[in-house]
């Protein structure tokens, strides 16, 4: 009989406990709830750019803080930020009568695609649809002009070693690549006049290069356009 008094009084001590844990736990305000609430408002609040792709993460709240429930909705606001950029401190408010506020701070990650080598490549490689493949990185790892689509690249000549895994940004390649026998364009009003010449210049994709004009042997500015191509403005 005893045996059982004692494991009965166990078991009420047990919930006890549980109820009083529970009770605890229902007059605070959970910290995820808060983190939560101050990434949202960051992630309402951004402008994604196109193609890119966003995280929104509030930093970790100390354990040992304790804030009483809110029996209204949480606010959030950002005051004092000049705009949404890599870090925020989002101020949040509970509304009550005997309401508190804290600040937490929230970290955006941007990425965007960029092509990459998919294995060591040697300077004057020409690139193949198989050296390439496009990958997310984060914008603030990224250096120079990079670019998204690898069919820009595909025939472009590598200008300096890369690793496997390196961006390949324009300053790596040339579309156009001194010496090498183009095809001159000019075009206006929707007519277009196209002649031979050779680059005196290398350059990517936009770039402006010397070219000699093959028939008049007259050194022009042009554009590059293309893989073997460039542009003069009439």
């Amino acid at each position: 009989m005893r045996t059982f008094s004692n494991a009965y009084s166990r078991i009420l001590g047990l919930v006890f406990v549980l109820f009083c844990t529970n009770v605890a736990y229902a007059t605070e305000t959970p910290l995820e709830t808060i983190r939560a609430t101050a990434a949202d408002y960051v992630q309402a609040h951004i402008t994604v750019p196109d193609g890119a792709r966003v995280s929104v993460e509030a930093n970790e709240l100390d354990k040992r803080l304790k804030y009483p429930q809110c029996h209204s909705p949480l606010l959030a606001s950002a005051p004092g930020n000049n705009g949404f950029g890599r870090y925020v401190t989002v101020k949040i408010s509970c509304p009550d009568d005997n309401g508190w506020s804290l600040y937490v701070p929230v970290q955006t990650r941007f990425e965007y695609p960029v092509v990459v080598a998919t294995t060591t490549l040697n300077a004057d490689a020409i690139l193949e649809p198989q050296h390439l493949r496009v990958e997310y990185r984060d914008a603030n790892t990224l250096r120079g002009k990079t670019v998204s689509d690898p069919s820009q690249l595909v025939g472009a000549r590598l200008v300096r070693r890369i690793g496997n895994g390196q961006p390949v940004s324009s300053n790596n390649i040339c579309l156009v690549c001194s010496g090498d026998l183009v095809t001159i364009y000019a075009r206006t009003g929707g007519i277009e006049i196209k002649t031979s010449g050779e680059a005196r210049g290398s350059g990517a994709l936009g770039d402006t290069i010397r070219v000699q004009n093959s028939r008049s042997q007259r050194i022009i500015d042009a554009r590059v356009v293309g893989i073997g191509e460039v542009e003069v403005r009439m």
